[in-house]
């Protein structure tokens, strides 16, 4: 009696390490790893009930992981049965239902009667019904799903069904490479976050085409820039914490020719767009971060796809439209003119100071482009003067009055006239 006791249980402690093995401890294996000696439990179309992978040591075996629902599976089933006949003594292939399959003996039989009806087709291919063990040492997420174990029993591939192959068997057979796709099923995918953020499906290595929108990055220089480097299959557009003004000038080239005076924004909230005088606050919440991947392209293209993102998302457009307005047009006397002599090329006008401005040795142009970036009252040059000039001006140069005062003294004037100008006018579309 007590015999008897102590035989079950040690019969009871081995199933219950079995048990913990098979559901515990199998760790999924890899192209090289020998694989285990499997239990194929609930047999169909085979001799016995079960199968061991032992039992097919010297062929080339390839597990088919269907499904009955699974129309891929289904449909290539004549083609590996017709494979298995012609390999009949080198190849068996095993077509494995995993318990999650959800499938059943009945529900098996049922369909191999439907091919049988349909088709005129009979499967007679061996099928393991209720696995978990293969499907636990060869993980996947889609089927059908192929491992590929050599006839020493070694892993040697895992791929899709278009490598299943009379070409491709032949050469493992006679002992050859046929470079087979490695499939590698990503199990932790998480389909609720972006792909490839924080290795999420991946590192993101081999993208071709990609654009991202996000806001303030704190630790990102605001830069922009273009990386379109001779060799590299890609082309790179990016836009680090700027303004949204700022990335349509980037989009839009055209918009950095046109002074500020010149561009219309019609938009019901200014103040996303325009920073205030303490911008510490707008900062955080009023910049953004956009990168684009292309594969190579020309900067045209790179801007095209940079308009079409920044519309979809802040949905402002961009067009060039006539205007009559009220300008400013400077002139020049003719005749010669008391012009300041100097031998250094300088300014202050940029200086926020209250001392009086000077302009040495330099074109006039640099005090229309400071005009045009003050005032709303748009400034074109008529003067035709060409050379460098040297002037004194006032300390506030928005002050019009004062301004023609001293450039009076040069030969120069500002005149009022009504001109019709192209101004940039970026409006909502929504």
């Amino acid at each position: 009696m007590r015999k008897n006791f102590l035989l079950l249980i040690g019969i009871l402690c081995t199933v219950a390490s079995l048990h913990a093995q098979s559901s515990q401890e199998i760790k999924p294996l890899t192209i090289g790893d020998t694989v285990p000696d499997i239990v194929f439990r609930h047999m169909l179309n085979y001799r016995n009930s079960t199968a061991k992978l032992s039992e097919f040591r010297g062929k080339l075996v390839i597990l088919d992981f269907w499904a009955t629902w699974c129309t891929d599976c289904v449909n290539n089933m004549p083609h590996l049965d017709s494979i298995q006949r012609q390999f009949a003594h080198q190849v068996q292939i095993i077509l494995i239902n995993s318990m999650q399959s959800g499938d059943t003996k009945n529900k098996i039989t049922t369909l191999f009667d439907k091919l049988h009806k349909n088709i005129n087709f009979d499967c007679h291919l061996s099928d393991a019904i209720g696995d978990s063990i293969a499907n636990s040492l060869f993980p996947h997420i889609g089927i059908p799903y192929y491992a590929w174990i050599d006839s020493s029993g070694k892993l040697i591939a895992t791929t899709f069904g278009s490598d299943v192959t009379v070409q491709n068997i032949k050469s493992v057979i006679n002992g050859n490479q046929p470079g087979l796709h490695e499939r590698r099923d990503i199990m932790n995918l998480d389909y609720s976050k972006p792909l490839f953020v924080d290795g999420n499906g991946g590192s993101g290595s081999n993208i071709l085409y990609r654009s991202i929108l996000t806001g303030y990055s704190e630790g990102l220089l605001s830069s922009n820039g273009v990386y379109n480097i001779n060799g590299s299959p890609i082309s790179l557009m990016y836009s680090f914490n700027m303004p949204i003004l700022k990335l349509y000038e980037q989009a839009y080239p055209e918009i950095s020719s046109y002074p500020k005076n010149r561009i219309i924004l019609n938009v019901k909230d200014s103040s996303r767009y325009i920073p205030p005088k303490n911008a510490t606050s707008w900062k955080s919440d009023q910049l953004y971060t956009y990168q684009l991947v292309l594969p190579k392209s020309s900067l045209q293209k790179m801007q095209r796809y940079m308009r079409d993102d920044l519309e979809k998302y802040f949905a402002l457009r961009v067009n060039i439209k006539e205007k009559k307005t009220q300008c400013l047009i400077l002139i020049s006397h003719p005749g010669p003119k008391e012009l300041v002599k100097a031998d250094s090329s300088e300014t202050n006008i940029y200086d926020q100071t209250n001392l009086p401005k000077f302009i040495h040795n330099k074109p006039i142009s640099i005090l229309v482009n400071y005009l045009n970036s003050k005032i709303n009252t748009p400034i074109i040059n008529q003067t035709h003067v060409y050379k460098n000039v040297s002037l004194n001006l006032p300390n506030d140069l928005t002050n019009i009055k004062l301004l023609r005062d001293s450039l009076k003294l040069y030969g120069f004037d500002l005149k009022r006239q009504q001109r019709v100008l192209p101004f940039i006018v970026i409006s909502e579309s929504r």
